[in-house]
């Protein structure tokens, strides 16, 4: 599997070459936003990691430019202190996640391996718009995480008749963050230190398996109610563990805020990515439970007079 890397700086690309074909990718690398859309076009990668600020064309630019060749291709930010609306406006643009600088190799690692068996079970089944008005879907899923991929295709393939192909592509990591974090955060108890802990000893995986293991969590459900209709998707997930405080996401109402909150924190990363990509994301009072709203374009693509212009500010 192979990785575009953007960077100005020769130092930074000639470090991420190195760890990232230790783990067995095969790495193309351009110090500006013009040779890395050249080498794009030529080798297709599955992943493109750049920079935002580059001279000749910035990252955004480059995002915009990679997006109009292939809807589907994953592109990540590298942001540096000051970026955080540049890379706000990435991230609605398509973007699928971002890195602070210096990045945590040890975040990225896993974050890349995790989208890799993700993107790896999709599924181009298309379902006919004009016959299809209303589907259910009723899951209880164990803490593992092949069940949750497996979720998120059956999800979102029964909603490319709804959405065209860039929201179908970003509902499936938006979808996936939330069951992650019931399943981490949620049934198995794992809090922000054993996280950040378990990531620099590259064992994360290990200890979600450990916890999943052990009898008292193991009989914990993930459970999922989505309703499918010719206006959007609206899911509810709950989890069974204690529920979690929330109350950064429903103060805070620009998500360039949450940026300067979390700063390189990943506690609640996937939360914001969520709130960027949905129309809305409602908590219960305790956390355990969460509803995220996404409209069909056709049928609500542009907020009413009363809606909120930003997702984030509608978390309770």
């Amino acid at each position: 599997m192979n990785i575009l890397v953007v960077d100005d700086q020769q130092q930074i690309l000639d470090f991420l070459r190195e760890i990232l074909s230790s783990e067995g990718f095969e790495v193309l690398t351009a110090s500006n936003g013009v040779d890395a859309l050249r080498l794009y076009q030529e080798h297709r990668p599955a992943f493109t990691l750049t920079d935002i600020s580059m001279p000749q064309m910035n990252g955004i630019e480059l995002l915009k430019q990679i997006k109009a060749l292939n809807a589907e291709a994953v592109v990540m930010l590298m942001t540096g202190d000051g970026a955080e609306a540049w890379a706000i406006e990435a991230l609605r643009g398509g973007a699928v996640n971002y890195f602070n600088k210096p990045v945590d190799i040890k975040e990225l690692l896993n974050t890349i391996q995790r989208y890799a068996s993700l993107a790896a079970g999709y599924d181009f089944e298309l379902f006919a718009t004009d016959f299809l008005r209303e589907e259910r879907l009723h899951m209880e899923l164990k803490n593992d995480l092949v069940q949750i991929n497996h979720a998120v295709q059956l999800i979102v393939n029964r909603c490319r008749s709804i959405f065209p192909l860039t929201d179908i592509f970003l509902l499936r990591f938006g979808i996936y963050e939330m069951l992650i974090n019931a399943v981490e955060h949620g049934n198995l108890g794992i809090n922000y230190e054993e996280k950040t802990r378990a990531l620099e000893e590259n064992r994360l995986n290990e200890l979600i398996q450990e916890r999943a293991e052990m009898p008292d969590l193991a009989r914990r459900r993930v459970h999922v109610d989505c309703d499918i209709t010719p206006a959007g998707l609206t899911c509810t997930i709950r989890d069974e563990g204690n529920g979690f405080d929330h109350s950064l996401y429903s103060s805070i109402q620009d998500p360039g805020q949450l940026f300067e909150e979390l700063g390189t924190s990943l506690h609640g990363r996937g939360i914001m990515l969520t709130c960027l990509q949905f129309d809305k994301v409602e908590f219960n009072d305790i956390g355990n439970s969460v509803r995220i709203e996404k409209r069909a374009p056709a049928t609500g693509g542009v907020p009413d007079s009363g809606a909120s212009a930003d997702p984030c500010a509608g978390v309770r």
